[in-house]
């Protein structure tokens, strides 16, 4: 008979492991891992093993990397869990399959489905299904009867497949769980497939289902009393069920939530939250006080929400903080927004505007600023690698480049689905003072107004669901105005085709600006205005907004950002040396289709607006000749063809003359690397202001590569451009520029210029400025 992995895990915590497993032989004694254990002390637990690795990773025996690999997966320490497991898998290597380790015949399955759960918690759903599809291979072809492993492994593609928008095929996945064999008496498989059950039912929003399958288990108290008295832990006082059972009590609160069973489900959260081990188990932690934090909003106990929301949102951003790679926090923090999107509105609603800011500030995933923030303190000479920068490029490089081999790896079932697939882990590379600074705190509400400008307003958004919280902040003041956000998302994607067929889009620009703009702007007093979007704003072109008659390029001078946080690193302006810039265009691709003779003339223009040496054309406008010259340049301007990759962001990328592809793409990896002092990076392609937004907002593309690489300010475009009229565009903004005009300015006289030519908002709109002024 089998017991379930989570089961396994948590007995060999516990000193349970079936006879054949190899003792520990941890830094810690047998009785301290056990008390550790059922106390919840894994960090204890991890730290004692972890000393031993550290002195040597030949003492270390399999069972006891499992341990520690299980340690730190509950502690949700996900900078430690790959490589924990890299060297579990390579001290399971070469062992016989018939050797028996944690009551599995071959735990060799064990390592992939971990990593799966891993991954489905860090929001990498491509990953997770094709790390889950390994264990199916493994069950199909020696698996026999662990159908435990089998059980978990359906449980984690299901679920994954479901936030991938698959509903059918996870549908499917939960009617082959469903066909596992398990008996209610004598087959321990019951546990294992009841709790997987009541996952996919839950991600599936059956919550009928979920109470039905939790119920599958009836030899559950007898199981939990039998773990008792073979631990010890009655005799210890001590609550195995907190690590063996606390998803069960979630989920079963949670369905009773759902059904309207209200009275029962608070009462249900408040015995989970009375538990004090559940602060160890911060997954569930925070999914309880999330959900009782709704049942209390419910009961207009605003106060007692609000206190419970930020207590959750302190355990999520606890946990955030462990994940050291831009990726992994871009999808970690994805699922979890419901928790700030609740608070923001109920901070809005009791008029504490300054706190609602500040939890949108949280809210939106922060890794341009943690990275941002790692540069500014370790970020070698112009032109030099940081120890930090180059190692995060390395990896990002690396997952670029094996996008398609991982693709052509995927299992049938998912053929075609866009994977993320990163494994890579920084931190034991990393300076200590740099992984302190990979969580950077989001500014407090009177630092960002610090950092206005007197004649600026900053616009900020905050979407979710159908509701959106716009807030206007000010030097000295902060309003907020809730706006619905009905299928706005849809508005706006008809609105960029309408725009791209160059259509007629002055009522669907009226129209988005009355949604947006209208309710707060009796408060954009100032004539600057920065914008840091949110969502599906970030693909819309502000300055085209018009309010029937005028634009909002003719009222303010504009500026994006990334979040209102970033302010803090950004490099202050200096001033503007013309004479020292790059220009490059049209390289030769050594594809006639793809020449841009515009882009050549555009170039020559360019040059000769900014009183520059000529530029480099064709052949010279390499990959090569931009990571040599652009990190000696004040002024970087390229115009080329921009690939926008939604599937895999980080590899977006500019197109440049070279003898390969690795030479001729510059990629957003490409751009981590690189060391600049640019004033002013403009890249006049089609779509490099575009980037993938995860749920979390993080907008991952050129724009962002350019700023860690220390441009002041970017311009990039929001669609594919016009040769002529960007050409008149961009020869304006140059000359306003030498006119000494600011660079927001410059551009925005530039569009107004060319509007007088090119009426339609396709041809001026498409160009905006990130950054510094």
């Amino acid at each position: 008979m089998t017991r379930s992995v989570v089961q396994h895990l948590a007995a060999c915590l516990l000193g349970a492991c079936l006879l054949g497993a190899e003792p520990a032989q941890a830094a810690l004694s047998g009785n301290e891992q056990v008390s550790l254990a059922g106390r919840g002390a894994f960090e204890e637990l991890a730290l004692g093993i972890q000393a031993q690795a550290d002195a040597g990773a030949g003492t270390l025996k399999v069972a006891d990397w499992h341990t520690l690999c299980y340690a730190y997966y509950r502690l949700k320490r996900y900078d430690r869990i790959g490589p924990c497991l890299d060297s579990l898998e390579g001290a399971l290597k070469g062992r016989d399959k018939r050797t028996r380790l944690f009551g599995l015949e071959n735990a060799t399955p064990t390592v992939p489905l971990l990593r799966a759960e891993t991954a489905l918690e860090l929001g990498q759903f491509g990953d997770a299904v094709q790390l889950a599809q390994r264990v199916l291979d493994w069950y199909r072809k020696d698996g026999e009867d662990e159908r435990d492993l089998l059980v978990q492994a359906l449980a984690v593609q299901a679920i994954a497949l479901r936030n991938l928008n698959l509903r059918d095929q996870a549908d499917g996945l939960l009617n082959d769980l469903r066909a596992v064999p398990a008996n209610m008496l004598g087959d321990e498989a019951i546990a294992a497939k009841s709790l997987a059950l009541a996952r996919v039912c839950m991600a599936l929003g059956y919550w009928a289902d979920a109470l039905e399958a939790l119920a599958l288990d009836k030899t559950l108290p007898l199981r939990k009393f039998m773990d008792n008295l073979a631990t010890g832990a009655f005799l210890r006082n001590e609550n195995n069920w907190v690590w063996i059972e606390l998803p069960r009590a979630y989920m079963e609160n949670k369905a009773l939530m759902e059904l309207g069973e209200i009275a029962r489900a608070k009462s249900g959260f408040e015995a989970m939250l009375r538990v004090p081990q559940i602060a160890a188990n911060g997954e569930i932690h925070w999914m309880v006080l999330a959900d009782y934090g709704r049942i209390l909003e419910a009961e207009k106990a605003n106060a007692e929400a609000i206190a419970v929301y930020q207590q959750a949102m302190t355990i999520i951003e606890a946990q955030r903080a462990n994940v050291h790679t831009e990726a992994n926090k871009i999808g970690f923090i994805g699922d979890k927004q419901m928790v700030y999107a609740r608070l923001i509105r109920l901070l809005y609603s009791e008029g504490r505007y300054a706190d609602a800011l500040e939890t949108s500030e949280r809210s939106k995933s922060r890794a341009l600023v943690d990275i941002l923030a790692s540069k500014q303190r370790f970020g070698n000479p112009v032109g030099e690698r940081s120890q930090g920068s180059s190692t995060i490029t390395q990896a990002l490089a690396d997952m670029a480049r094996s996008d398609t081999v991982q693709r052509e790896q995927s299992a049938s079932r998912v053929r075609g689905l866009a994977t993320l697939t990163f494994h890579a882990d920084f931190s034991p590379r990393m300076p200590a003072e740099l992984r302190s600074l990979v969580s950077v705190k989001a500014l407090k509400p009177e630092a960002i107004q610090g950092l206005l400008d007197s004649d600026e307003s900053l616009l900020t958004y905050f979407a979710y669901g159908t509701q959106m919280v716009a807030m206007v902040v000010q030097k000295n003041s902060i309003v907020a105005k809730l706006i619905d956000a009905t299928e706005l998302e849809r508005d706006i994607r008809s609105f960029r085709a309408a725009m791209i067929k160059r259509l007629d889009t002055t009522p669907m620009l009226q129209a988005l600006y009355q949604r947006l703009v209208a309710p707060v702007a009796g408060q954009l007093t100032q004539p600057r205005l920065s914008i840091a979007a949110h969502g599906a704003l970030h693909y819309l072109p502000f300055a085209a907004l018009m309010d029937g008659d005028q634009y909002l390029v003719d009222r303010f001078t504009l500026r994006m950002l990334p979040s209102a946080s970033v302010l803090q690193f950004l490099r202050p302006k200096q001033t503007v040396d013309l004479k020292r810039s790059l220009v490059m265009g049209n390289p030769d691709l050594h594809n006639p289709e793809l020449d841009l003779p515009g882009a050549q003339a555009e170039a020559v223009e360019v040059a000769a607006s900014l009183g520059a040496p000529g530029p480099l054309l064709r052949e010279q406008a390499s990959k090569e000749a931009f990571v040599k010259l652009a990190p000696k340049a004040s002024v970087v301007h390229v115009a080329s063809h921009g690939e926008f990759n939604s599937a895999l962001p980080l590899g977006s990328r500019l197109l440049l003359a070279g003898t390969s592809d690795q030479d001729t793409h510059l990629t957003v990896a490409d751009l981590y690397d690189l060391g600049l002092d640019a004033e002013l990076v403009t890249l006049s392609a089609c779509e490099t202001g575009l980037g993938a937004v995860a749920n979390g907002d993080d907008v991952v593309g050129l724009t962002r590569g350019l700023l860690y690489a220390g441009a002041s300010s970017v311009v990039t475009s929001l669609w594919k451009v016009d040769d002529e009229s960007t050409g008149e565009l961009m020869s304006q903004m140059y000359q306003n520029l030498r006119r000494n005009q600011p660079t927001d300015e410059a551009l925005r006289l530039a569009q107004l210029v060319t509007r007088k030519h090119f009426s339609h908002p396709y041809y001026w709109a498409a160009f905006y400025l990130t950054g510094m002024h």
